[in-house]
Formats: structure tokens, sequence, C-alpha cells
């Protein structure tokens, strides 16, 4: 005799309850990593995301996270979308009390570490976007690494004004 055939009413109902949303849980939090990783080499590019654009806006954002886990480092040295007539890797810092972009050319990836493009931080500037970009679609995006080359990126595009991703790529 199992132990499920030992619990019945309430506390059956709860188990399987309990069983079901464990199964649930753990499917979820599974399926965001494997739908939204892409590799190359030894560099791991995660969960790149944009932000939906209004009208007539003529840049966006794209942030991910790229990981090294190489023994050597790699450079991102440009970027490209069929979306946007120029991509650029740019910092946004604060200087007195204005908030301020700069492009920083050349993103350097040193080994077993991971740098993270984040609202307020390091982000992909769009510019000169072709149309706008419009919440729940999506676009690729090239990468072109200096010594992995170049990788392909599908970018989820979240709500306008999102923080972060809210739901699987």
């Amino acid at each position: 005799m199992s132990w499920q055939n030992d619990i019945t009413g309430d506390e059956g109902k709860m188990m399987r309850f309990l069983s079901l949303a464990l199964s649930v849980m753990l499917g979820l939090a599974a399926s965001p990593a494997a739908a939204s990783e892409f590799k190359i080499g030894g560099l791991t590019v995660e969960t790149p995301w944009s932000r939906a654009t209004p009208g007539k806006a003529r840049s966006g954002v794209v942030y991910l996270t790229i990981s090294n886990q190489g023994t050597a480092p790699d450079r991102l040295v440009s970027i490209s979308t069929s979306v946007a007539k120029r991509a650029e890797i740019h910092r946004s810092q604060m200087k007195g009390s204005m908030m301020t972009m700069e492009s920083i050319g050349a993103l350097t990836l040193r080994p077993a570490s991971s740098v993270l493009l984040r609202p307020g931080g390091l982000h992909v500037m769009l510019m000169g976007l072709q149309a706008p970009l419009k919440r729940g679609g999506s676009f690729d995006m090239t990468l072109k690494f200096e010594k992995s080359g170049s990788l392909t990126v599908k970018v989820a595009i979240e709500k306008i004004g999102a923080s972060a991703p809210m739901r699987p790529h």
C-alpha cells in the first residue's frame, strides 16, 4: 500500500494540489532560461529584451546579460539589427543631478565573468528605428564578438516602461 492510499478526504486533495503546484512551478522556472539563452564559443547571451516604443519614437533600448565561461577575454565589437539604422553599447550614469548617456564602443568580456545590460546602466541603444517596437513582438539582433564571431539573438519586446522581462521568452 502506498502513502497516497493512506491519505483520504481533504488531506488527499491538499497533497494532490501541492504536488500539481510544485510541478507547475518547476516547469515555469525551467522554461525561461531554456527559451532565452544563446551560445557561441564560451559566451552565453541570456534574456535579451526591449521595451515597446510609442508611435514616432526614433530610438529604443535592448537589455541582456553576456557571460564569458571561457578562459580568455573577448570583446563585443558591433551590433546590428534590421529594426534600427544603428545599434551601439551605451552607458547611463548620473553626473551631478543629471542622468547622461554615452557610447562606450567595444565591451570587454573578462573570462569567468558576466556583464549585465540593464535599465539605468549599460544597454544597447537602437537609433533610427524603422518602425515602432510593439509589445509581444520580437526581433533579431546580431552581436559580433572579436574572437567568438557573430551570434544572432531573438529580442522579446515588453511593455513601455518595463523594468524587467515579465514573461518567459
